[in-house]
């Protein structure tokens, strides 16, 4: 009996996933737990197993169409079996979807129902998906949408599209009208990972009571400690520079102050506070289109070296965009370091929902401190300790981030 595959659900903030590649053809046989597609999630790229053994008869989705979670992307059944039913049902569910856009090749009904609007026929053979801010430009400037190719989800012509094609030039570079006073600039789409990290740091200013404390460390102890042991780490693991380091010192020590105060390492999930007992530092890491936060599991528990050698392996492949969705989900404090750029002492750092506080780490400078009534100069960080004040407290937070700072100032705590 044919089946439909839907869009898995890879983590708790994915709305939708996009199609890299299909694994498989149509008409092949697969077996249950066999990959049978790539599909991108946020910023990190997932393999789909099949969920059954069967034939794959029909790909509803194609590679770089978007659909979102719980959408159907493809059938499986008996060879040469009759899907027009299942197909007609898939149809018929898009098509009264009024929450995520519908997957591609699916929601026929609707799209018939935009492309009316928009006063424009589509091509023998082709369906246009067009959005609301499009069919009215496209209006405006008499642009034939049948001639627009669609950069937005699943193909979908957006503003940007159809403001292209009537200055006859590629989507995302489209110079703003010459009598803005600001003169002529490119315009790119709000779209993909950037949309996201604004939708998520949105929601989570809007869901959360945020208060920053900041502090200065000293790390003069800590950075000769590092001096020390980077030669040997260097040695044994390539890849393992000062910046990962000082990276994994700072993890060890926030996860040494978990253990004394569990009460930062939890979440607010509806009525209930959640203190996990696991403590698990998501870090995040910079990429070109955005911000992802691997996780370093049960960091308490673990050497410095270890942790090192993790961070710079989720890193880079990260930038390569080749972690796990396990490896970026479960994280219960995160840190986010601007260290390594040396020109940020302190920022407010945003929470990373659903957790209840992240680390802002600045950069470490040579200062001028007072030491027993003398002015020496000594390494120091710039902290900033981000909390949700509907689960923390000022005072607690005050005690926590002393906690850290005291284990970067007597660094072979973080040794034991």
């Amino acid at each position: 009996m044919a089946s439909v595959i839907v869009m898995p659900k890879y983590g708790m903030t994915m709305k939708q996933g996009k199609v890299l590649r299909w694994l498989v053809e149509e008409g092949s046989q697969v077996e249950a737990g066999m990959p049978i597609a790539e599909i991108e999630t946020e910023k990190i790229t997932n393999e789909l197993e099949s969920p059954a053994s069967g034939t794959l008869l029909k790909i509803i989705v194609p590679v770089g169409a978007k659909a979102a979670v719980g959408a159907a992307i493809a059938v499986m059944g008996e060879p040469d079996e009759d899907i027009d039913a299942v197909l007609a049902e898939v149809t018929a569910s898009a098509a009264g979807d009024n929450g995520e856009q519908p997957p591609p090749d699916a929601a026929t009904a609707a799209r018939a129902r935009e492309i009316g609007k928009a006063g424009s026929a589509p091509e023998p053979g082709r369906r246009l998906l067009v959005s609301p801010a499009a069919k009215k430009l496209a209006a405006e400037l008499r642009v034939d949408l049948a001639g627009v190719s669609g950069t937005g989800a699943g193909g979908r012509i957006t503003r940007e599209d159809v403001a292209a094609a009537a200055a006859g030039q590629p989507a995302g570079e489209i110079p703003q009208s010459s009598a803005d006073p600001r003169g002529p600039a490119k315009e790119r789409p709000y779209s993909g990972v950037r949309r996201i990290i604004g939708e998520r740091m949105d929601e989570s200013l809007r869901t959360t009571v945020p208060v920053s404390y900041h502090g200065l460390a000293d790390v003069q102890e800590l950075r000769q400690l590092l001096a020390r042991v980077a030669d040997q780490m260097r040695r044994q693991h390539t890849g393992i520079d000062d910046d990962v380091l000082m990276t994994a010192a700072i993890v060890k020590a926030v996860a040494c102050a978990l253990q004394k105060m569990p009460r930062f390492n939890s979440s607010l999930e509806g009525d209930l506070i959640k203190v996990w007992q696991r403590i698990n530092i998501g870090v995040a890491v910079a990429l070109p289109r955005g911000l992802i936060v691997p996780v370093i599991r049960d960091a308490d528990g673990k050497p410095l070296n270890q942790i090192a050698v993790e961070i710079r392996d989720l890193a880079e492949r990260a930038r390569e965009n080749q972690l796990s969705a396990d490896e970026v989900a479960g994280g219960t404090f995160t840190v986010s370091t601007l260290g390594p750029y040396r020109s940020v002492d302190f920022f407010s750092p945003i929470i990373n929902l659903p957790e209840a506080a992240i680390l802002g780490v600045g950069r470490t400078r040579d200062t001028v401190v007072a030491v027993d009534g003398h002015p020496v100069v000594r390494a120091t960080m710039g902290l900033s300790l981000t909390c949700d004040h509907r689960v923390l407290d000022g005072a607690p937070a005050a005690e926590l981030l002393e906690t850290v700072m005291d284990h970067l100032a007597e660094p072979l705590s973080l040794l034991v």
